[in-house]
């Protein structure tokens, strides 16, 4: 608890409130599948030896990820296009042009994007969306085609560096039904690739 906590305090110390909800957001992400309690997983309290110190699951990190979940909720988000647009066979969207080569801004990114969205419609309790099993099925088949293709920006280090990881830790905050545990951590590991302390550093 003191570990959390002490992190809490001296991220809230340096950033705003955006950067503190991104940073523990992936604090909280990787805290829980080392302990193994992301939502859709377990619960019970067990003890994690890791390094030199022992983690204690005392449910300290469950109440920040549902706190944190609970201020991206959003009752009128209408994901019904999302749902229309998206492949149920390969876990892609139509729409999202994944092999351009125009340098507007990195299309592959709007794939994390949409997952995101359907994320909080479907886990928002208050929006028509709530718990839909087709919504969680796109973001289970949407999180495999991320990890699957193993996507990388060549000519803008900003996206690995940084904009991967404002999407990827929102996506896993809620758990996502009968994910492959070796998916989610690969998901965990990409977070992990990107700079922190960049990711803070945006505005």
């Amino acid at each position: 608890m003191f570990f959390v906590g002490g992190i809490i305090f001296l991220v809230g110390g340096l950033f705003m409130k955006k950067k503190i909800i991104i940073a523990v957001s992936v604090i909280v992400c990787i805290s829980l599948v080392v302990t193994g309690s992301l939502v859709g997983y377990s619960k019970q309290k067990k003890d994690v030896v890791k390094g030199d110190f022992e983690w204690v699951d005392n449910g300290d990190i469950e109440i920040i990820r549902q706190r944190i979940a609970q201020e991206k909720f959003d009752k009128d988000l209408d994901v019904t296009d999302l749902m229309a647009d998206f492949n149920f066979e390969d876990g892609s969207f139509n729409s999202v042009d994944y092999e351009s080569d125009k340098k507007d801004t990195w299309h592959p990114a709007d794939h994390l994007k949409n997952l995101v969205k359907l994320q909080i419609a479907c886990n928002t309790p208050e929006n028509k969306f709530y718990q839909d099993e087709q919504v969680k099925k796109a973001v289970l088949l949407g999180a495999n085609y991320w990890a699957e293709k193993d996507f990388y920006c060549d000519w803008n280090g900003w996206w690995n560096d940084i904009g991967v990881g404002q999407y990827l830790p929102d996506i896993l905050l809620y758990g996502i039904e009968g994910i492959d545990p070796a998916v989610k951590q690969k998901l965990v590991d990409n977070i992990k690739k990107n700079d922190l302390e960049k990711i803070l550093k945006f505005p």
